[in-house]
């Protein structure tokens, strides 16, 4: 998985050592940021408005958020809940996430602390995105493309 915010992007590492890294649009000033208790990291999401990363473990079955340098590190939601969370998105302060347990997608309210499913019924839901115009921002990089950051 892979997201870009504030210039920086992002990726996860089911790897030996699975990992969360951030490096600079160039690739440069790399590094990890999220080690430890991680198996199969995926689903990364940013909201933007708070400065936090989120993500679930597609193999311990939980949704976690930290800030974007891998600091204060925060347990959303676990198996404990009966969800087995795959894609992730954040947006207006809920976050939505694909389930293969009840083969749906689910939110949960990050201010309220409730969550609840909004559309079931589905084979086996893989990602999720956002689409709103009114979260994109143009900019241009140094090679002299124009890009579009969502």
């Amino acid at each position: 998985m892979f997201v870009v915010a504030f210039r920086m992007m992002y990726w996860t590492d089911w790897g030996a050592n699975p990992r969360i890294e951030q490096a600079e649009m160039d690739g440069s000033a790399r590094q990890t940021i999220v080690t430890g208790n991680l198996v199969w990291p995926n689903g990364l999401t940013i909201d933007q408005p708070t400065n936090r990363l989120f993500w679930v473990d597609a193999k311990l079955d939980k949704i976690e958020a930290s800030d974007l340098n891998g600091g204060n590190r925060k347990l959303i939601m676990s198996s404990v809940n009966n969800i087995r969370p795959y894609g992730l998105a954040v947006y207006l302060d809920m976050l939505y996430w694909t389930d293969w347990n009840t083969t749906s997608i689910s939110r949960f309210n990050l201010s309220g602390a409730n969550w609840e499913i909004v559309v079931s019924g589905l084979q086996k839901p893989m990602d999720i995105h956002v689409f709103d115009p009114a979260l994109i921002t143009s900019g241009t990089c140094t090679y002299g493309l124009s890009f579009i950051i969502t």
